[in-house]
């Protein structure tokens, strides 16, 4: 029994009973897909958002639940090596997709110690990559909360910056609105020991005085200069020539020259952004570990970076970012994204609880469009008393008119929960499900 879907789902078994529901927009890249072993004993659930199209999202729900499902009536046994077997072929898979997407990936696997009725203690592992949460709710509290892999959480963060040697960038603003303007390089932060930023001056001493170098209005000032600051030439340059169509040998008084596709040049050097990129794409490839899913799709260089607007005002999270394309991702772990940078890597964490029958257990997994709105005990407290299904529609009801009166912009909105041993009720309603302590 396997499903996929971007739709809701709704069934049952002698020791499960799930349901979910789903508010897409106008993007529509949110999946879930599910299985059920021939033996009822083993059964796996997922939520999937995806970003930047949906063909990642789609394969993955297509692929990685049947292939749990398919793994455990083979051996009979499901574990840790098996999950991560998983998502690396959903790795490989996805590195493929014609659109170069990219997917989250939550799931949550579901082993009883026997069948139907005899059935008297489930094992519940969660395994993710993203910021697609899944929480165990047991005996009326959040016993298990999946950790997004965002900047936001100190572990990721210190997994990032320890990669890209503890320096973030700051984006800064295009000089020209004109379409296709390539933005101007972005300038090093130097951060302290916990990671936040400096204040300006222990970045003047961190820098040093020929580095100093401050950012307005989209122009770089050297802080040396006493009188009136001085700008440092900037050009873009478009196939060898420069916006005013002159050819590159003619512009030697330039300090520094950005060419399509971010790489720089100084005076002298030969211009030729093909070649160039075919270049930095073998150096990568050397330095990129051999045979591995990382290696494969990390051929970047990364750098963690916001962008500022014109005003100089902070806009938007800070992003991973790759350094040849400009790539960016709010995650640091995913499936799919060929183009992210180095450090976006798609191995997963996995946490496992166990619940007996009788316990009041319930799994509940959603896409960030519900994590943006509500905390886990408040998602917990509005599924309460209430059989799966219709406590994610309503769910997905609550999280969109929040959404819309906050002024959070359009996004999939996905819910999808399991009861563990569900206990008989009355039709929509689930006495002992998910009771709020």
């Amino acid at each position: 029994m396997q499903g996929v879907t971007t739709r809701g789902v709704l069934g049952s078994t002698d020791t499960l009973n799930y349901g979910s529901a789903c508010c897409p927009s106008h993007k529509g890249e949110d999946f879930v897909g599910h299985s059920i072993s021939a033996d009822k004993q083993f059964a796996s659930f997922a939520v999937f958002d995806g970003h930047g199209g949906s063909d990642a999202a789609t394969v993955c729900a297509e692929i990685m639940c049947s292939s749990a499902t398919k793994i455990y009536d083979e051996k009979g046994l499901f574990g840790e090596e098996d999950i991560k077997e998983i998502f690396g072929v959903a790795a490989e898979k996805t590195s493929k997709v014609k659109d170069n997407s990219g997917t989250t990936a939550t799931l949550a696997f579901v082993k009883f110690d026997a069948s139907g009725e005899e059935a008297s203690e489930a094992e519940i592992t969660l395994a993710w990559v993203g910021d697609s949460r899944g929480i165990i709710c047991h005996e009326g509290r959040v016993a298990v909360a999946t950790e997004d892999h965002k900047l936001t959480n100190p572990a990721e963060r210190a997994r990032i910056m320890k990669a890209i040697d503890n320096k973030i960038m700051i984006l800064t603003p295009e000089p020209s609105r004109k379409p296709g303007a390539v933005p101007l390089p972005p300038m090093t932060v130097n951060l302290d020991e916990s990671g936040h930023k400096l204040d300006e001056e222990r970045q003047a001493e961190a820098r040093g005085e020929e580095e100093d170098v401050t950012v307005k209005d989209g122009r770089q000032y050297f802080a040396k200069s006493e009188s009136t600051p001085k700008q440092t030439t900037k050009m873009h340059v478009y196939e060898g020539k420069s916006r005013s169509g002159r050819d590159i040998s003619e512009l030697t008084d330039l300090e520094d020259i950005t060419v399509k596709g971010g790489n720089q040049y100084k005076p002298g050097a030969v211009i030729n952004p093909q070649e160039s990129a075919k270049s930095a794409a073998q150096k990568s490839e050397t330095n990129a570990p051999e045979n591995s899913v990382e290696g494969k799709r990390g051929r970047r260089k990364s750098f963690i970076a916001q962008r500022i607007s014109r005003d100089g005002r902070q806009r938007g999270p800070w992003c991973l970012f790759s350094g040849e394309n400009g790539t960016s991702l709010a995650v640091t772990r995913s499936l799919g994204d060929a183009d992210a940078a180095r450090c976006c890597i798609s191995v997963p964490e996995i946490i496992s609880f166990k619940v007996k029958r009788g316990e009041d257990s319930r799994i509940i997994l959603c896409s960030d469009g519900v994590w943006d709105t509500l905390s886990s005990t408040q998602v917990l407290k509005r599924c309460a008393r209430r059989q799966p299904a219709a406590a994610s529609k309503r769910t997905c009801g609550i999280v969109k008119e929040r959404r819309y009166n906050n002024g959070l912009g359009r996004d999939d909105i996905t819910v999808f929960i399991i009861d563990i041993f569900p206990l008989p009720s009355a039709p929509g309603c689930a006495p002992g499900a998910c009771s709020v302590m």
